[in-house]
């Protein structure tokens, strides 16, 4: 996976700025669990090339986790943690998004940037659940529709029947209906409205490189022109944003 573009808007920079408002508690985040196992303390749910999770363990003196179901991305996530200074400590797993084998309970935080497209967000709120501690908190930052209804030609970019993208006050509703007590909600669509202008030229760049012309590559890549096309030329702006959801799972449940 090429490491030229940004793979979430807002990046780690953002996730960062969210974690520092909310922290877990300190006692969440040095408890063991209920096996008596010390192990990761915050998870980063599809971490990708791991900038996020590494930002988070060169901030504070952390265990944390990244899994993803993308091995090439993971190997420059590895690559990435060499060159890092870190206070706390990362590792990576390869892992299905939607089969994850970890214990439960297990994590004081989990961050989900941009994944939506990868796992349905009833089921990725269901999996958070089950995986944070009592008190623990799930940072979710994803594509939101900022008004409806929206244009077919919009819609068909960014979502598909499985995979449904919300606006924010529905997203909240799934996370409350699913567990997890909100916190705060956030628009950024400021950080998705970066993250697609700055990619304008670099596409365009992008088609002419030889290493990009191979067929199936040629097809990614007119995918993201197209995305980045409706986005910035074609009013896609007036209905996709970015939002962020600081849940926290309530102590009240027991965990059995």
């Amino acid at each position: 996976m090429s490491t030229e573009f940004p793979t979430v808007p807002g990046g780690a920079r953002l996730a960062l700025k969210y974690v520092s408002k909310f922290p877990p508690s300190k006692e969440e985040s040095t408890k063991k669990t209920d096996s008596g196992e010390s192990g990761p303390r915050w998870l980063v749910l599809g971490c990708r090339e791991g900038t996020t999770a590494i930002a988070l363990a060169s901030e504070y003196a952390v265990s944390v986790l990244g899994v993803d179901d993308d091995a090439e991305a993971l190997m420059a996530a590895r690559f990435f943690q060499q060159q890092a200074r870190l206070k706390g400590s990362v590792q990576y797993r390869f892992m299905e998004l939607d089969a994850l084998d970890l214990p439960e309970h297990s994590f004081s935080a989990i961050i989900s940037e941009g994944n939506q497209a990868r796992i349905p967000l009833p089921r990725l709120v269901d999996l958070a659940r089950s995986l944070l501690q009592n008190d623990g908190l799930l940072y979710l930052l994803d594509a939101v529709w900022l008004q409806r209804p929206v244009p077919t030609y919009v819609k068909d970019v960014w979502e598909t029947v499985e995979r449904p993208v919300h606006t924010l006050e529905e997203a909240c509703e799934i996370v409350s209906g699913h567990g997890l007590k909100v916190r705060v909600t956030a628009d950024e669509t400021r950080a998705l409205a970066a993250f697609y202008s700055g990619h304008i030229d670099a596409v365009r760049a992008a088609g002419k490189r030889p290493e990009y012309s191979s067929g199936e590559m040629k097809k990614i890549l007119l995918k993201y022109k197209h995305e980045v096309d409706v986005y910035t030329r074609h009013k896609g702006k007036k209905w996709m944003g970015y939002g962020v959801i600081v849940a926290e799972k309530p102590s009240e449940q027991p965990q059995s």
